[in-house]
């Protein structure tokens, strides 16, 4: 019986990574039904790399050739399970790998329960000896307490996963740390293009807002650190789709809208991100993200105050640039 789990990693210019990769998934204890590869228009060899692992890989390879490059994962993730035949799911980053057994435990999970539209798992880094958790003491402690056990994993609500997402950000960290349901996926008329960098953060949240989630509470992938990570290269991005996803959801929710401390954090990142912006001179993105931290009602007066000062500060870079 083929594997119910299909593999889509999107990949642009990863040649140096892509290869590590899908060998991590050759390694899995269940090997997936297939692995399709999306290439974004690389310009380097990545599509070679693809090609030399199809030939010696255990389960098919398809490799797709996008002509022109969508700046973002999004389209070719689309495009990807849009092809794919398995019934779950799991994304991979070109520059993450699993860990040995991961497979088998989401699909062992989401097996063992119809209700969970997914399965989440911890992220890891290298360390000495081995991995380390990228979520911080304080986000497992918080998830930990906030589900119930399920076998040997945890089960968390809906409303606790949507919640525990907009207080700590995306604490899944990518997409390598959930495993979904296709048919959850065409639901939502697939993840959102609109987000650059954000769209697994968007999707984990929909989900979420759908029912509940299973945890496995122990590494499932490994995310590589490097200087051209995207969520490192367009950090303003990335905090801008955080917050309009944080948003969203939040204002979606009438429980979610009670809780006033998530108002207060949601509410002041947006001027947080409002004063990045401002700085770096992009105003009308300021205005937007101060207009809706006011929206979100958390410490209204701080966030009349900072759109009120806009102009003076709008003025004051005119200024400066005027030649002597």
């Amino acid at each position: 019986m083929p594997s119910a789990i299909s593999i889509v990693i999107p990949t642009y210019n990863g040649g140096n990574f892509l290869e590590a990769a899908l060998e991590s998934v050759a390694a899995q204890s269940l090997l997936p039904r297939e692995i399709i590869v999306v290439d974004d228009a690389s310009t380097d060899g990545t599509v070679d790399v693809a090609a030399s692992f199809a030939s010696k890989s255990p389960v098919p390879v398809y490799i797709l050739c996008l002509e022109k490059n969508s700046g973002s994962p999004a389209r070719p993730i689309n495009i990807g399970v849009a092809a794919a035949a398995g019934d779950m799911i799991a994304v991979l980053d070109q520059d993450d790998y699993y860990v040995p057994g991961a497979l088998e435990e989401h699909a062992r999970l989401l097996t063992s329960d119809s209700s969970l539209g997914a399965s989440i798992s911890w992220c890891g880094v290298k360390a000495s000896g081995g991995h380390e958790l990228v979520q911080n003491q304080t986000i497992v402690d918080d998830v930990l307490a906030a589900s119930e056990a399920w076998e040997v994993n945890r089960r968390l609500s809906g409303r606790e996963a949507l919640r525990l997402l907009l207080k700590h950000w995306n604490f899944v960290i990518g997409y390598p740390g959930f495993v979904f349901r296709r048919e959850m996926w065409a639901r939502k008329g697939g993840v959102d293009e609109r987000y650059r960098i954000g769209s697994d953060f968007d999707f984990v949240c929909w989900l979420a807002s759908r029912g509940a989630i299973g945890l496995i509470p122990r590494i499932g992938y490994v995310r590589r650190e490097h200087d051209s990570n995207l969520h490192r290269v367009n950090n303003l991005v990335t905090f801008g789709d955080g917050v309009r996803i944080k948003a969203e959801y939040f204002r979606k929710d009438g429980a979610l809208r009670r809780d006033a401390a998530l108002r207060d954090i949601i509410s002041q990142e947006a001027r947080v991100l409002a004063y990045h912006l401002r700085q770096s001179g992009q105003f009308s993105g300021a205005r937007r993200f101060l207009a809706l931290s006011l929206l979100i009602g958390g410490r209204p007066t701080a966030s009349v105050s900072a759109i009120l000062k806009l102009p003076a500060h709008r003025l004051w870079r005119a200024i400066c640039k005027w030649p002597a």
